[in-house]
C-alpha cells in the first residue's frame, strides 16, 4: 500500500511539473485537455491518484510530452528527435516559451524606464520641498 502512495505521488508530481513547464493555468489545461480543473487541482495537492484516463487525455493534447517520463519518471520530459511530429511539438513549446520570455524582457525594460522617470520626479519633488522649507525658515526668521 505504501508503494502505491509513493508511485501516485510521483506521477502526480510529474503532472504538476508538466503543467508548470507548459506555463498554463490548470483552468487552461482543463479546457484544452478535457480533464476537469478539480481533478487537476486534486492531483496537484495529492488528494487523488492520477488515473489512466487523465494521463491519456494529457498525452493526447500535449504530444511533445514523453509518455515514458510521465508514467515512470524515466527519460526526458520532452520527446526526443526521433520523428518529425514529435520534434515539431517540442519546437512549438520552445518557440512559445521564447516568445513569452521576449515579451517579459520587453516589459521589464519598460518598467525599469518608468522607475527611472519616477525616481527623477521624486528627486525633483524633494529638491522643491527642501527649497520651500528653506524659504519658510528664512521668512520666519525675518518676521
Amino acid at each position: 500500500m505504501q508503494e502505491n502512495n509513493k508511485e501516485s505521488y510521483s506521477i502526480n508530481n510529474r503532472i504538476s511539473i508538466m503543467i508548470e513547464f507548459l506555463g498554463k493555468t490548470r483552468y487552461r489545461i482543463a479546457q484544452e485537455s478535457g480533464v476537469s480543473e478539480a481533478v487537476l487541482n486534486n492531483i496537484d495537492k495529492n488528494k487523488n491518484k492520477a488515473s489512466l484516463d487523465v494521463v491519456v487525455k494529457l498525452l493526447n493534447k500535449y504530444s511533445a510530452i514523453n509518455p515514458e517520463w510521465l508514467l515512470t519518471g524515466e527519460g526526458e520530459m520532452l520527446k526526443g528527435n526521433s520523428s518529425a511530429p514529435e520534434d515539431s511539438g517540442s519546437s512549438a513549446l520552445i518557440n512559445e516559451k521564447e516568445r513569452i520570455i521576449s515579451m517579459l524582457e520587453a516589459q521589464v525594460k519598460m518598467l525599469q524606464a518608468q522607475i527611472e522617470i519616477k525616481d527623477g520626479q521624486i528627486k525633483e519633488l524633494l529638491k522643491q520641498r527642501a527649497a520651500d522649507g528653506a524659504k519658510d525658515t528664512t521668512s520666519a526668521m525675518a518676521g
